[in-house]
């Protein structure tokens, strides 16, 4: 699983870090991966469902994941 986050369009509102902390953090204005954010499992259904939600209540719709 890859998650792709525009820097660029990115608010740094935090929506996705409050949805899914243990793959996002802010880092200064704009949100990034944690280390466990670089390797997704892909059989992790949960995990799956929590970033599809973070990247459609993303307001800049910053997130891509696939």
């Amino acid at each position: 699983m890859k998650i792709d986050i525009n820097q660029e369009k990115c608010l740094g509102c935090g929506f996705c870090k409050e949805r899914v902390p243990s793959i996002f953090f802010l880092d200064g204005y704009a949100a990034r991966l944690t280390e466990l954010g670089e390797n997704i499992d892909d059989g992790n259904e949960i995990l799956i469902r929590q970033l599809k939600e973070a990247a459609e209540i993303c307001p800049a719709q910053t997130l891509k994941v696939g």
